[in-house]
């Protein structure tokens, strides 16, 4: 995600302009206002009033490229998922922070699938008066939260992507006729620490 900052303090998506001398302009992808249908995950999602996602009585699954909002936006069911397909997610605004799930909780997943998660770069612009909220349940690879603002996340069902856990060799694992390449070696465990000996006090007499 790349973005560039008005005098202003909000902030909005940027691209890379190549050439002979490349330059950062403001993102020309389409944009779209409302969640009311399905933007596509081609469009940025450039919301300036209260939104809600979908119809009510329906689940519905919407997909945005990016996301920058500097005002509320709630689902119409629990079980409505907005996806956030390259991660990026800017809040603006200074008097009311926004707050992203507040009366009606939904699924805020950064990436195209639940098995398709991206890292969540969020962007909270300083200045507020309190905390931009995330109260939609978040699924992301990972999570990093940039900008002076302060972000609060108190949503439930909060899900990130598992990890693998890392190899290390050990003297029962590695093998002579192995060609693959050694994983590192198992870091040693630390050594106890250990107090001075305490020894009786002698007087001379």
């Amino acid at each position: 995600m790349v973005i560039l900052q008005s005098s202003s303090g909000n902030a909005d998506f940027a691209s890379y302009a190549g050439g002979t001398t490349g330059s950062l302009q403001f993102n020309t992808s389409t944009r779209i206002t409302s969640l009311a249908t399905d933007p596509t995950n081609t469009a940025l999602a450039d919301i300036s009033s209260a939104a809600s996602i979908g119809t009510a009585s329906v689940a519905d699954a919407f997909n945005v490229r990016s996301l920058r909002t500097d005002s509320n936006i709630n689902g119409t069911d629990a079980g409505d998922v907005l996806q956030i397909a390259n991660g990026g997610l800017i809040l603006n605004g200074t008097a009311t922070p926004p707050v992203i799930g507040g009366v009606t909780p939904f699924t805020l997943r950064f990436g195209t699938a639940a098995n398709a998660l991206t890292e969540a770069f969020v962007f909270v612009r300083g200045g507020q008066a309190g905390n931009s909220v995330i109260t939609a349940g978040i699924q992301a690879a990972d999570f990093t939260k940039f900008g002076a603002g302060s972000l609060l996340i108190n949503g439930t069902g909060n899900q990130m992507a598992p990890r693998p856990t890392p190899r290390c060799a050990t003297s029962s694992s590695t093998t002579a006729r192995s060609r693959s390449p050694a994983p590192p070696a198992c870091p040693r465990p630390p050594s106890p620490a250990f107090l001075p000996e305490s020894r009786p006090s002698t007087s001379s007499s």
